[in-house]
């Protein structure tokens, strides 16, 4: 993630979002913000991520820190 207006961006990102489903860790490929999701009154966030072709949606509820697993998580997979 990168905390700086565009026009100042670094090529370095700020923070660097990891997270684990089971056994696997997973670097972040998109983060959003979900809005206040579970309208608990603090802002959540949406991951996305591919693993192994197929993608990963994971939401993320806000409160004074971020939690470090999913309340929810989508998976892809093949047909």
């Amino acid at each position: 993630m990168f905390f700086s207006a565009v026009k100042n961006l670094s090529s370095t990102p700020d923070a660097t979002v990891v997270y684990q489903t089971g056994s696997e860790l997973h670097r972040a490929q998109s983060v959003q913000s979900a809005g206040d999701f579970n309208d608990d009154g603090y802002e959540d966030l949406v991951i996305t991520n591919s693993l192994n072709g197929f993608g990963i949606l994971a939401l993320f509820a806000g409160g004074h820190y971020i939690r470090t697993s999913p309340v929810w998580l989508l998976e892809g997979t093949p047909r």
